[in-house]
């Protein structure tokens, strides 16, 4: 359980010195890598976390923690736009507050939409980092999701949020 609590500040720690934009703060902060608050999250969610003391949550965890990188697995190597789909997942994790046993439920809804879904992902992905106290913002890694489309229609987004940013 220490570890846990050693995981957990350390991510809280490096929410508050990565990005502050969220909050009204800097805005020229970059966001953490998807892959950064991947990890923090597994460090979370992890099923040996939960294993000694909550099994059934453990397995649960697992279940929903491959799901999740399953999806995102699909589009980062094997280079596939994910399925339309709804799925509700439910991750558990350690909260002294929660009463007795000490756990709390997050529900999750992971929406894809079978085509270049990557702004739903953010949404979605973003509100499950938040419940979990992890910073919402992050920022595509290189190559999970440059092979989905093509180099003129990254500038034209590129181009877009610039015209956007500048409104």
């Amino acid at each position: 359980m220490s570890a846990l609590l050693v995981a957990r500040d350390a991510a809280s720690s490096r929410m508050k010195t990565t990005s502050t934009s969220s909050r009204g703060g800097d805005s020229s902060a970059t966001p953490r890598l998807l892959k950064q608050s991947m990890t923090a999250l597994v460090r979370l969610v992890h099923p040996d976390v939960l294993a000694a003391t909550h099994p059934d949550l453990s397995s649960a965890n697992a279940e929903a923690l491959a799901h999740l990188q399953g999806t995102l697995d699909g589009v980062q190597k094997r280079r596939e736009l994910p399925g339309a789909k709804v799925r509700r997942l439910r991750f558990y994790v350690r909260d002294e507050a929660a009463g007795e046993a000490g756990v709390r439920a997050v529900p999750f809804t992971l929406r894809t939409t079978g085509g270049d879904c990557r702004n739903v992902l953010r949404r979605d992905l973003g509100a499950l980092f938040a419940s979990v106290g992890i910073e919402r913002e992050f920022s595509w890694g290189e190559g999970d999701w440059s092979t989905t489309r093509t180099e003129e229609e990254e500038a034209e987004e590129k181009r877009r949020r610039n015209e956007y940013a500048e409104t």
